[in-house]
Parts: structure tokens; C-alpha cells; sequence
């Protein structure tokens, strides 16, 4: 699960991003390159958004 959390900050908005991965069966031992893997690729968007909005 994926969840966002807005608040006001002095000179805007602050964003926090909650990640909770449950991995089941193979995937369980892969668990730290996914949860890195998913990680980045939030940020990334995250970066993008903030690009666009602060445009």
C-alpha cells in the first residue's frame, strides 16, 4: 500500500509518502531490491509532480 499525506509548511506543502509492502512467497526473499525498487520509482514521480507544480 501506497499512501500520501499532505500538510501545510511555511513556503508551501509538505508531502510524505507512506510504502507498506507485504511480499508473499518467492517475492519474500526479494523483499529489500523490491522495496528499493518501488522506493525510487515513487520518488521519481514524486519529482515530476513537484516539477509540474511548482511550473
Amino acid at each position: 500500500m501506497v499512501s500520501y499525506d499532505l500538510e501545510s509548511a511555511p513556503g508551501g506543502t509538505l508531502l510524505r509518502n507512506v510504502i507498506d509492502l507485504e511480499l508473499h512467497g518467492p517475492l519474500r526473499l526479494a523483499g529489500p531490491i523490491v522495496t528499493a525498487k518501488v522506493k525510487s520509482a515513487v520518488a521519481a514521480n514524486l519529482d515530476v509532480l513537484r516539477r509540474l507544480l511548482e511550473t
